[in-house]
């Protein structure tokens, strides 16, 4: 079952509101107003059984109701149904559901189901369920559903679903679904948007958008075609996007294989590294941050910020030993769109080794140049600078 299908299934809890809410509009001829209405169950009201054809100002329910609309306040002590349109406030220890347009506040101690339009606050214990255009802010203690546009705020404790376009912020426990986005989204697990973001995506795992201009931030982010802006996590798969291989060399590590992935404005790198160091050969992972910034059709200036563990012989898998690089190379663009590159590189080296007798920490035998020293309580740093070399091959780039 597909994940899209799984944030709704919650949402069908409320089919059985939504049968009772629909109307025709022959439902609504001869309606009349009175100010006010009292109902133990229906048709057990001052309305009796033509409790369908009265807008009610004031309408209290000791368990359920039934009227043909609200102009002020309703009540109810288990639900509250409306054939037609709410203009106020109301109120129900379990349920409402509205066959027209709210215009106002509607609490549910469970679940709220609007059939036409909302402008308001909904709120509801579990969820809250529109069939048309929302405006305003919708509070869901598990899940919001909105089936045709949405403008404010949406919050809910596990998942949003949106099938129209949202402008402002959703924000869920778990998942936010949508359409379009205009604004923010923030899901505890993941934003799945099918078309098009305009704005700012937060996941605590994995964004997904079409089309994206502006900021995804999460563990993973895939994006079909970035217009402007960047995705910033540990694996971001931009289609459109900057993609390259790198064979690249150094005096501190002599063979490093690189793969960047994600915009030109802001791309990952992974690395793995193999060095020699006397009859020994230490060898290191890499991930980092890099940009571009194209100077020439032919030449172009890349910015990264690498981190590596380096393992070196005798040197125990679960100890401190990191190499952090600053690099700024120069490229030159040749065939194919190929380009060889260089460029200096500063090397800060942060390493967790002893001598015999655990009382001091020694440097790492990686280092290429000497360099400033210095001792920590548990580790060695050691920062010096150096040169980086190497061909950058690309995979695919798109525009």
């Amino acid at each position: 079952m597909k994940i899209s299908s799984l944030l709704l299934l919650p949402l069908l809890l409320m089919a059985g509101l939504q049968g009772a809410a629909q109307t025709s509009d022959s439902s609504t001829m001869g309606i009349r107003s009175i100010p006010i209405q009292v109902s133990l169950v229906p048709p057990l009201s001052s309305n009796g059984l033509e409790s369908g054809h009265f807008i009610n100002s004031f309408s209290f329910n000791l368990l359920a109701g039934v009227s043909g609309g609200i102009d002020g306040v309703e009540i109810g002590g288990f639900s509250n149904l409306v054939k037609g349109d709410v203009r106020g406030v109301q109120i129900a220890g379990f349920s409402n559901s509205v066959g027209g347009m709210t215009d106002g506040v509607q609490i549910g101690g469970f679940a709220n189901y609007n059939q036409r339009a909302f402008l308001g606050a909904q709120i509801g214990g579990f969820a809250n369920v529109v069939n048309d255009d929302f405006r305003g802010v919708q509070l869901g203690g598990f899940a919001n559903r909105v089936k045709g546009n949405m403008e404010g705020a949406q919050v809910a404790g596990f998942t949003n679903v949106n099938h129209g376009k949202v402008t402002g912020i959703q924000i869920s426990g778990f998942a936010n679904k949508s359409q379009n986005v205009t604004g923010i989204q923030i899901g505890g697990f993941t934003n799945l948007n099918e078309n098009r973001v305009e704005g700012l995506q937060i996941a605590g795992f994995y964004n997904r958008t079409r089309t994206l201009k502006g900021l995804q931030i999460g563990v993973v982010n895939v994006v079909d075609s970035l217009e402007a802006g960047a995705s910033i996590g540990l694996i971001n798969i931009v289609k459109n996007g900057y993609k390259a291989l790198e064979i690249e060399s150094s005096p501190t590590l002599v063979g490093s294989v690189n793969f960047k992935s994600g915009s030109e404005y802001l791309y990952n790198i992974y690395s793995l590294s193999l060095t020699p160091i006397g009859d020994d050969v230490a060898w290191g992972y890499g991930l980092g941050l890099g940009s571009r910034l194209p100077i020439t059709d032919r030449w172009t200036f890349n910015f990264e910020a690498m981190a590596h563990q380096i393992h070196e012989a005798n040197f125990r898998y679960d100890r401190l030993n990191m190499l952090n690089r600053l690099k700024v190379n120069a490229s030159y663009a040749f065939g194919n769109g190929m380009e060889i590159y260089a460029g200096p590189v500063a090397n800060v080296q942060v390493s967790s080794r002893f001598n015999r007798g655990r009382t001091e920490a020694i440097q790492s035998e990686l280092a290429a140049y000497d360099g400033i020293s210095w001792n920590g309580r548990n580790t060695r740093t050691h920062l010096y600078f150096g040169a980086t070399a190497g061909l950058r091959i690309p995979i695919l780039s798109g525009n």
